[in-house]
């Protein structure tokens, strides 16, 4: 899972950056929900985007293999903040 339940004690605001990232095809919004804390939005042109929030770096690893577990090509990664 790439965003977790806030630890306690620690503030999950200071420890998240966001991402938007770009997967080529259409998704069920509620497959990327289940497991991420992303909002999903579908082009035209058969992209979908996910932006949301990454919890680390092991964790932005560990995004690609879930993607293709699933069969989705990833097409891009941007860092937002």
């Amino acid at each position: 899972m790439l965003v977790s339940k806030q630890p306690r004690g620690m503030n999950l605001t200071e420890q998240v950056t966001l991402y938007r990232i770009c997967i080529q095809g259409h998704i069920q919004a509620s497959l990327m929900e289940q497991w991420f804390s992303f909002q999903v939005k579908r082009k035209r042109n058969g992209i979908t985007v996910l932006t949301g929030p990454i919890l680390d770096h092991s964790a932005l690893q560990a995004l690609p293999d879930y993607l293709f577990g699933l069969g989705i090509t990833l097409l891009s990664v941007h860092r937002l903040g």
